[in-house]
């Protein structure tokens, strides 16, 4: 039995006992038309309609019958790749040009049951190609739909419509690569109507023009064969030239400086640094490239003709050799090119190096002169005079104004003038002949010019010592002297220099000064010697206040208040002193004196003296207005109210009453009218003389007007007692309610000059950017109204009555 014969077997096996109940275990495998039609399919010849519990046999295939040939048109093979269809369709080509004729018109049966020939013109079974018009049954006719068409109004060659506005031409089947849908792979081509209509001629009339036109002659009489001719391959030699140039890029006339310009491009997977703006078009993206590759590669083989001797080996390597030929060419040119880029960047660097040989041979030239100029100077040093030595030097720089900064031949200007400068100067005395001096100097540094440091060294060293041996012999009252010195140097003096004049020179020679004035004695006013320095020295001359507060206020221990001098001591420095120190010195030192004269002050309109009444109000600018407004309160206005009522209870004369009350208020200056409590007290006499009027003759007590009892009646012309307090305590009182500090440094200041310990700032003196006081013997600062004082090389935060301890020691 053969391979093909199979029994069915009867066995029971552990499928069927597996799938017993199973119903679907003996049901086939449906076909096609089953799963369409169901139950309406059709039976089919080829499907085993044998039922058993075994496999179907297959029938057996008969090779030796005859061929059976497919009778409706071509059957399309499986999709080959693109270059080996285009392979096949030449090679076909070439067989159909040499086949008969009767082979060439083979008909092949549409869809339709309509002929079409295989030719150009007419239609393949499967396929359509684009014709402008609508069909023809026969040739020169046209079909009853073109016929109807044209009744209707279409024109050939025009759109569809009434309008003629729709399309042209029939829809094109286009077979589109993979399965994408409408406008996937771009732009969907438009069709183009053809402007004549299309006719079609049968199958007998084609086959009789493709016999006639099979063999033709020539013009020499031979016969040849019409068949389509293979397309000849055409060479195109290119030279060298020719490949640089179509690699080269091309830049417009016109496109300026931004074509030169460096471009990165960052459009791609990778960067890319082009030349230029015009690049960017010249290039191509990788995926262009290799499409364009890839299409020229079709393009080759399609053009190639399938035939029996083809070598497509050979043809790589030929095409192989002929990519490298391609860029070794490239490559030589480019390495032509760097070879002329590199000449020609030596000869630049040839030429640089040959003027930068001949600079040189100059420069050796002119420091070899330059070394001989500075040794004829270092030789005849002990003969050379400063202006010689000037004028020298001047030429030195201007003839060799580089080698002058190269070299830092200035700073040999100090080691030659400096000792020379000495000598000029040991006879001339800075404080009498500052201005000539001054004009050396000047010329000295305009030679040097911007390099600053070494003029200072030549002022520190020449100027500095003269300036210090005519300082020690100058007199501190004697400031003008001083001051014409250091506004005329100020311009030209280094600013550490400056400064350590003032600082270390001027300013402890002041302090000397001050500590040695004695008010008393001396016929020189202080502020004559001290005020001119405040537009140079300012804040600094704080040091020197205390103590002047406190030699003046000694010397205003027996002064007067009808000594006029005392005023014109302490006015000059009351724009010096600050507001609350002033304040504190005038309550302390002059207040207690006025109080005494204002308690002195006898009320008598008979024989009325305004010496106490002057005394006082001489010194209304300078004294606070709330501490002489108390002053009158307590010490003026209640012997004035006195008499005042002591007056209107003896019958007086009113309009003599009147016109002294009137004269008193005259006496009051307008800034005291200001005040409510001088006002207020005016006032009430201004109420008890107008009671006083309205009941003449009685007498009367103003009590209620004054607010409190009224005073004891005495006899007018005599001298009135306050009856609240005496001097002293009034001076006292005033002088507690009015003392009002400023800050915490000015009540420790306050409280030091009470116990006469020294208060004074130490000059450049800081800790963590507060200032460093000296008081008595210990060292302070004030940081947040916390004093710290320095024990053992330490700060210590201490309370003040430890700290004036500790500095009283």
């Amino acid at each position: 039995m053969s391979d093909e014969d199979e029994m069915e077997k009867f066995e029971i096996t552990d499928y069927d006992l597996a799938t017993e109940f199973n119903p679907n275990r003996f049901r086939k495998k449906q076909s096609k038309k089953q799963a369409t039609y169901g139950v309406f399919a059709p039976d089919s010849d080829e499907e085993d309609s044998h039922a058993g519990f075994g496999r179907k046999f297959k029938e057996r295939k008969n090779y030796t019958s005859g061929v059976a040939f497919i009778s409706a048109g071509i059957q399309q093979p499986a999709e080959k790749p693109k270059e080996e269809s285009t392979m096949e369709e030449d090679a076909e080509a070439n067989d159909i040009s040499n086949s008969s004729s009767e082979d060439e018109f083979q008909v092949m049966a549409t869809a339709f049951g309509k002929a079409k020939t295989n030719q150009d013109f007419g239609e393949i079974a499967g396929l359509r190609r684009s014709m402008g018009g609508s069909g023809k049954g026969k040739t020169g006719t046209y079909g009853i739909g073109e016929k109807l068409a044209l009744k209707m109004g279409y024109q050939p060659g025009k759109g569809l419509g009434k309008d003629l506005q729709g399309i042209q031409a029939p829809i094109e089947a286009v077979q589109r690569k993979g399965r994408g849908a409408i406008g996937a792979y771009g732009k969907e081509a438009k069709v183009k109507p053809s402007e004549v209509p299309f006719a079609a001629p049968d199958v007998a009339t084609a086959k009789k023009t493709m016999r006639e036109q099979k063999w033709q002659k020539n013009r020499d009489g031979d016969t040849v064969s019409s068949a389509p001719k293979k397309d000849t391959v055409e060479y195109r030699y290119i030279t060298a030239d020719e490949v640089l140039e179509q690699r080269r890029l091309h830049v417009r006339p016109d496109a300026g400086a931004l074509a030169k310009t460096k471009v990165i491009d960052l459009t791609g997977p990778e960067t890319r640094i082009l030349s230029g703006y015009h690049a960017i078009s010249g290039q191509k993206r990788p995926e262009d490239e290799w499409e364009n590759s890839r299409r020229q590669q079709n393009e080759r083989l399609k053009s190639q003709q399938k035939s029996a001797f083809d070598m497509p080996e050979l043809v790589h390597n030929v095409n192989l050799l002929l990519d490298t030929c391609e860029q070794n060419i490239l490559k030589n040119d480019r390495k032509a090119k760097y070879t002329m880029d590199r000449q020609i960047v030596l000869k630049q660097e040839e030429a640089k190096l040959s003027r930068f040989v001949e600079q040189e041979k100059i420069d050796v030239m002119n420091l070899e002169n330059l070394i001989q100029e500075i040794n004829i100077l270092y030789e005849d040093e002990s003969s050379l005079d400063l202006e010689t030595a000037f004028l020298t030097l001047g030429k030195l720089k201007r003839n060799n104004e580089p080698e002058w900064e190269l070299y830092q031949l200035y700073t040999l200007v100090p080691a030659l003038v400096v000792s020379k400068i000495k000598i000029q100067l040991g006879s001339i005395n800075l404080l009498v002949n500052s201005r000539d001096v001054y004009t050396l100097f000047d010329d000295w540094r305009n030679l040097l010019g911007t390099h600053q440091e070494t003029f200072d060294t030549i002022i520190w060293e020449a100027w500095m010592p003269s300036f210090r041996t005519a300082f020690g012999y100058w007199n501190v009252k004697d400031a003008d002297t001083m001051l014409n010195v250091v506004e005329t140097w100020q311009s030209i003096l280094p600013g550490w220099v400056y400064t350590n004049i003032l600082e270390q020179m001027i300013l402890p020679k002041i302090n000397e000064g001050v500590e040695a004035w004695d008010p008393l004695s001396d016929n020189i006013p202080i502020h004559a010697w001290i005020h001119p320095w405040l537009p140079i020295l300012g804040a600094k001359l704080e040091i020197v206040y205390p103590t002047i507060r406190r030699k003046l206020s000694n010397a205003l221990v027996h002064w007067h208040p009808s000594d006029a001098s005392g005023k014109q001591i302490l006015t000059p420095w009351v724009t010096v002193f600050n507001q609350g120190s002033m304040d504190v010195f005038l309550l302390k030192n002059i207040m207690p004196k006025l109080q005494v004269a204002m308690q002195q002050l006898i009320i008598n309109p008979a024989q009325q003296s305004l010496d106490q009444w002057n005394w006082v109000m001489e010194w209304q600018d300078l004294i606070p207005t709330k501490a002489m407004v108390t002053l009158l309160e307590t010490f003026f206005f209640p012997k004035w109210h006195q008499y005042l009522i002591t007056w209107l209870n003896q019958r007086p004369n009113f309009d003599e009453v009147f016109r002294w009350y009137t004269w008193w208020r005259g006496n009051f200056s307008e800034k005291f009218m200001r005040d409510p409590v001088v006002t207020d007290n005016v006032q009430k006499a201004l109420q008890m003389i107008n009671a006083a009027v309205q009941a003449p003759g009685q007498v009367m007590d103003f009590g209620y007007i004054l607010g409190r009892p009224g005073p004891p009646m005495v006899q007018p012309g005599l001298p009135l007692q306050s009856p609240m307090m005496t001097p002293q305590i009034m001076a006292d009182a005033i002088r507690m309610t009015s003392q009002v500090p400023n800050g915490f440094r000015d009540l420790v200041q306050l409280k030091c000059q009470e116990l006469g310990l020294l208060f004074v700032p130490i000059p450049n003196r800081y800790y963590e950017g507060k200032q460093v006081y000296k008081c008595g013997s210990a060292l302070i600062y004030i940081s947040a109204n916390v004093i710290y004082i320095q024990k053992e090389g330490m700060w210590t935060p201490t309370s003040l009555q430890q700290m004036i301890n500790f500095a009283s020691l």
